[in-house]
């Protein structure tokens, strides 16, 4: 693959981003959670939906990492020019 298409294709998976609808229920289920009215279909449908946004968050630190690498860039400077910054892991604490 060319340099270009690559580099295209790199930034298409680094800016997809998951579905409003997927960070909702992520939150609605964090929340019941923390107010400890969670059932446990919810707990396990909560852990599964982590374990997908973990892996979503996985995959595009790789392609940020492949990207930095092919551009011949330190990787902070790449997320600085693309905008992107680091999740406070604070905002998901566990109870």
């Amino acid at each position: 693959m060319k340099k270009k298409s690559k580099t295209i294709a790199l930034l298409q998976l680094i800016n997809r981003g998951l579905p409003p609808e997927v960070w909702s229920r992520f939150h609605s289920l964090v929340q019941m959670r923390d107010d400890h009215t969670i059932t446990d279909t919810e707990l396990a449908e909560l852990i599964e939906l982590t374990d997908s946004i973990d892996l979503a968050h996985a995959q595009r630190m790789e392609a940020l990492v492949e990207l930095a690498v092919l551009q011949n860039k330190p990787l902070e400077a790449l997320m600085d020019e693309l905008g992107i910054r680091p999740v406070a892991i604070e905002r998901y604490p566990i109870n």
